[in-house]
């Protein structure tokens, strides 16, 4: 097998017998051929690693870790192992559809700034349905603000910006040690995800995986925090719980937390002026339009102080709704008493 190899695919595995045999088939039958399959047994107490021994395909490399290490430790093990171009993660209880490799590896070779890409999927068991992930690199950007916006085990990255770069997995992230790293890689490189689905990624009942539990939050503020330090912007625990409220459209806040939104979003965007750390027109953007928004929808006693605080608001000039909408708040909020 040559020492370069266009794509490395990479597998964590602890505890997943019920699961695995489904995972493996699916990168082994992938129309895509020309990779190495390392896979890394993280201690497992069951069958797991029996089930990876039974293949006999050359193209899988089987290690052991000599106890259990957890993710992040794992999959620096498997960065260190990895030979390929590119880097294609996998987790051991998901199913790749045939062309996934094929259809990541050509997108690569023709968007050489691309560093890292993943793409939609299919959601199966406890949860079900498509979930259409941003394709926008500003736009996933400002999303990792607040969550992760390119699922980790649909990615496939460019070796040579992690090794330039000497990006690792944090091994202080007992949980979402995954947008941790992606959020770093986003930083030096582009991103993209592919509007087709070439994934299907189980959900657990019993599980932090797909849901934000009290432990995955902790960490999503850590790597949040980090986020807005870098872009010049200290934030409380209290500015990321009411921040995250904001991206996802809520429209129930007290007038205090209105207004203490407002005076933050006019300091994030100032900050970001200065370091540059995301696209300012973008950034200004994509808050002023969600501020018009939630201006627009807010109910109760706010909604009719709204109007006004947003036609004096220094975000309002970020996004223009058109004339037909403008006049239409105008209207729905003159109309009030």
């Amino acid at each position: 097998m040559m020492e370069n190899l266009p794509v490395s695919v990479l597998m964590s595995v602890f505890n997943a017998e019920k699961y695995i045999r489904e995972a493996i088939d699916s990168i082994l039958n992938q129309s895509f051929t020309d990779f190495e399959f390392i896979i890394i047994n993280d201690g497992s107490t069951d069958s797991s690693r029996d089930i990876v021994k039974s293949y006999t395909d050359s193209r899988i490399k089987l290690f052991d870790n000599e106890k259990n290490l957890k993710v992040a430790h794992t999959c620096n093990r498997s960065l260190s192992l990895a030979k390929g171009k590119y880097l294609v993660r996998m987790d051991a209880d998901d199913i790749a559809m045939p062309e996934r490799i094929a259809i990541q590896f050509d997108f690569m070779e023709k968007h050489p700034d691309i560093g890292l890409c993943g793409s939609w999927y299919e959601n199966f068991g406890e949860i079900e349905g498509i979930s259409k992930y941003e394709t926008d690199h500003d736009k996933i950007r400002f999303l990792m603000l607040f969550r992760n916006p390119v699922l980790h085990p649909s990615s496939i990255i460019r070796k040579e910006i992690v090794d330039q770069n000497h990006l690792l997995y944090d091994p202080e992230f007992i949980a979402g040690e995954d947008h941790d790293f992606l959020v770093r890689l986003a930083e030096v490189t582009k991103v993209a995800n592919i509007p087709q689905v070439l994934m299907k990624y189980r959900q657990h009942s019993v599980s932090t995986k797909g849901r934000l539990d009290n432990i995955m939050n902790n960490f999503l503020y850590k790597a949040s925090y980090n986020q807005f330090r870098k872009m010049g912007v200290e934030i409380t625990r209290q500015d990321f719980e009411l921040f995250t409220r904001f991206c996802y459209s809520e429209f129930q806040f007290t007038f205090e937390e209105f207004d203490y939104l407002e005076n933050f979003l006019c300091k994030i965007i100032t900050a970001n002026s200065h370091s540059n750390y995301l696209k300012q027109e973008s950034l200004s953007g994509i808050i002023g339009e969600k501020w018009f928004h939630l201006c627009y929808n807010i109910s109760g006693a706010i909604g009719k102080k709204a109007y006004k605080k947003y036609k004096d608001s220094s975000i309002r000039p970020y996004y223009n709704p058109g004339k037909l909408i403008n006049a239409k708040f105008f209207l729905k909020n003159t109309l009030k008493n």
